[in-house]
């Protein structure tokens, strides 16, 4: 019956159907079955009392309006060792035998169960080459074994048709399994019983030299004695080689009956209950040194020594030591060429056989899970989340504690187990990792995740990885919620976690701020963004020597000389500017943003200066344009430095005029004069004092015949100078032949050129 069926029928609340899908009981059967394995629901996630009650008295209507426990009839028997590891081995006698008389209807044989049942050709044949004649054996199979996946030849569907006859028969009334009040009692003389044919099985000499150790022929105490002696049973007195594997036989077969029966907890030494740790140990048939490590003085589990001592008893094989050196178990790690050194293989067969062994270890491992405490006393192991990964620092607390030396990959596999079958071992190569890195990494960080969101997770890092990968200048943050795929939106905090907890150990440099990544640049800065960082560190033009200094203490990786930095000027005229032939540097945007600065030579700035007019300069002009860049120029030099152009870019015309080479300026030949030196005398111009300039110039114009725009450019010259002194009207204040304004004006006598203001 589904969940649609029993909402319909038993109007079962809307939030215990959806408790009961999150969790994967999708039909009546299933509820049944989880309430008859654990007791309750309190387990499963999401759990409370209202949803416990709903189930319960659903199941209790069920039952009673069935008029029978359904679900409990059949019982499957977890345990990782099978009481019938051989057809041939197993006492037919004891599956045949009738059941006790609490059956409720007659035990139909196979050739009617294909009458009442449809038995398959296939289902018959097996149960036939197994010694199953019969549904009481059939039944009683299942008990011991919990499933028929040991059954000879029997595949998954023929085990999943058998059980679903089992149920069937549970409903029909045929060959019930016996009620909890006879189950002790039964499995006490089936215990016996199996002793016996053993032991009278036994040659004379095996069966007197265990009469020596024994008191009488008695299962409980044979039972204690093999415990005691170990999984191995070493040799005993008196004992040849083979009365010893007659004896080891016998001791397999028993101590497997003994450890299936013990699911019941029925009273195995003495008369006192064995505990569920001891139970637990013979149902999995730990014995010897493994049952003692399993504990420490003081009562605690210590899961990591035991599982040291257990898996190097339990597989001697060739294939199983080199995984026990892979996983350190014998002390030490060892790679993979290590070990074929070791044992004369190929890496790549021990790659191979290592690859394999990682899929089939943790079932070797899987009788931890319902080991008794094991998941109070490991939380750390135990998957909270999406992913859990193994960290050194784990590993070695753990370590610490048990005084065990298990490797981080044996913990991720112990953690694999205690935390279900939803998870399983992770690998690093699935995102993207070199096989040096993923190698690495899932030596020392593996990690176990849970199967249903593998796909999301892969999809999550290799977007990351592409995100980081990506050339960027900038540092940027990045929300990991963004990376979870939209199919996985119900998953979005658990995916997140798991994310946040796997970046660490495949991406080591993105740092993590709570549910976000900072990705730091990850481009090379290029030569000319080093440069333009440094002259906006130094604040002025600055020369080479000074730059390369900075340069090799910010980079010393790529360190650089005068020569490339004047190339990384040159090449990017756009961005920088150099003054003159100096070897000093500045930005372009300085120019725009400080009136006085300029790059380029004095050539440079003559040629600008003359684009920008319609006719010639004077020199006189052009050093007052020049001085505000350059203040030690003088027309002296200027005029020396246009002599030595030979390109033809300037032509020097009479009287200091300055053009443009490729320009015609004939309206201008007449005005080519300069104004007269004896004008410009310190004596003349003090006669000026107390007046306006622009009435200096033109009193200038009109005596020396020359164009307003050369007298202005010489009395600006003047000015620059210090020579005349103006006040904030531009009136001329003082006037002397001193640069620095400290000589002596002197008295003037003669007559003004104007009226005084």
């Amino acid at each position: 019956m589904t969940l649609a069926e029993l909402r319909t029928e038993y109007e079962l609340p809307g939030q215990v159907v959806d408790f009961c899908s999150r969790n994967g009981l999708f039909g009546l059967k299933a509820i049944q079955a989880y309430e008859a394995k654990h007791g309750s629901f309190m387990d499963l996630s999401e759990w409370d009392e209202s949803i416990e009650k709903a189930l319960l008295d659903l199941l209790t209507v069920v039952r009673i309006l069935d008029n029978k426990e359904v679900g409990q009839a059949i019982k499957p028997v977890r345990t990782s060792v099978s009481p019938v590891q051989q057809p041939q081995k197993t006492a037919v006698s004891d599956l045949n035998s009738p059941l006790p008389s609490n059956t409720r209807s007659s035990d139909p044989s196979l050739e009617k169960l294909v009458v009442l049942y449809n038995l398959s050709v296939r289902a018959f044949n097996v149960c036939t080459t197994n010694g199953l004649t019969s549904l009481s054996t059939i039944v009683r199979y299942y008990r011991l074994n919990g499933g028929f996946s040991k059954l000879k030849n029997c595949g998954k569907k023929t085990g999943l048709e058998l059980e679903d006859l089992l149920i069937k028969n549970d409903q029909d009334g045929y060959a019930s399994l016996a009620g909890p009040d006879d189950a002790k009692v039964l499995n006490e003389v089936e215990l016996q019983r199996i002793f016996m044919t053993e032991y009278v099985g036994l040659s004379t000499r095996a069966r007197n030299i265990l009469d020596r150790h024994i008191d009488e022929p008695n299962a409980l105490l044979a039972i204690r004695f093999f415990m005691q002696k170990g999984r191995k049973l070493p040799k005993l007195n008196g004992a040849a080689g083979v009365t010893m594997t007659e004896l080891r036989s016998m001791r397999d077969r028993l101590i497997t009956a003994a450890s299936t029966l013990a699911e019941l907890n029925i009273e195995l030494v003495g008369n006192e209950s064995l505990s569920p740790l001891d139970n637990w140990c013979i149902r999995n048939n730990i014995l010897g040194e493994s049952a003692t490590s399993i504990r420490n003085d003081e009562g605690q589990l210590t899961v990591l020594r035991f599982i040291r001592h257990h898996q190097l008893e339990s597989d001697e094989s060739k294939a199983g030591k080199l995984y026990h050196a892979y996983l350190g178990l014998g002390g030490t790690e060892r790679s993979y060429q290590e070990l074929a050194d070791e044992l004369g293989l190929s890496r790549e067969r021990v790659r191979q056989i290592i690859d394999k062994l990682d899929q089939k270890y943790p079932k070797r491992l899987s009788f931890l899970h319902d080991l008794p405490g094991v998941q109070d006393r490991y939380p750390d192991l135990l998957a909270q989340g999406s992913a859990l990964v193994i960290t050194e620092q784990m590993c070695d607390r753990l370590n610490a504690q048990e005084g065990s030396d298990c490797s981080p990959l044996l913990l991720a596999l112990i953690a694999k187990v205690l935390s279900g079958p939803d998870f399983e071992l992770g690998h690093w190569r699935w995102f993207g990792l070199s096989n040096k890195d993923a190698k690495k990494l899932q030596s020392q960080r593996p990690f176990i995740v849970r199967t249903s969101e593998v796909k999301a997770q892969r999809a999550m890092m290799a977007e990351l990885q592409r995100l980081i990968t990506e050339p960027r200048k900038e540092q940027i943050t990045l929300d990991v919620y963004s990376l979870v795929p939209e199919s996985s939106a119900l998953n979005r905090d658990a995916l997140v976690q798991a994310t946040i907890s796997l970046v660490g150990g495949a991406f080591p440099d993105v740092q993590v701020h709570g549910a976000c990544f900072v990705l730091e640049p990850n481009k090379k800065p290029t030569q000319e963004k080093i440069l333009e960082d440094i002259l906006t560190e130094l604040g002025e033009p600055s020369h080479g020597s000074v730059i390369v200094e900075k340069w090799n203490d910010r980079a010393p990786s790529r360190p650089v000389t005068m020569d490339a930095v004047r190339s990384v000027v040159v090449r990017n005229k756009e961005l920088f500017f150099s003054i003159g032939r100096s070897s000093t540097y500045g930005l372009r945007k300085w120019e725009k943003e400080r009136p006085d600065l300029k790059g380029g030579t004095i050539r440079d700035i003559i040629s600008e200066e003359l684009h920008a007019s319609h006719r010639p300069l004077h020199i006189s002009e052009l050093a007052v344009s020049i001085r505000r860049y350059r203040d030690d120029v003088d027309t002296g030099s200027i005029r020396t430095n246009l002599s030595l152009e030979r390109n033809g870019r300037f032509v020097l015309m009479p009287n200091g005029f300055i053009g443009l080479g490729d320009r015609q300026y004939p309206e201008m030949r007449s005005d080519l004069k300069s104004v007269p030196g004896a004008l410009l005398r310190t004596s003349v111009l003090q006669k000026f004092v107390g007046n306006q300039l622009d009435a200096v110039a033109d009193y200038l114009v009109e005596q020396g015949e020359v164009h307003r725009d050369i007298v202005v450019a010489s009395l600006q010259l003047l000015v620059d100078e210090g020579r005349i002194i103006l006040g904030p009207d531009r009136s001329v204040i003082h006037v002397t032949s001193d640069p620095e304004g400290h000589g002596d004006p002197g008295s003037f006598t003669g007559e003004l050129p104007f009226p005084v203001a």
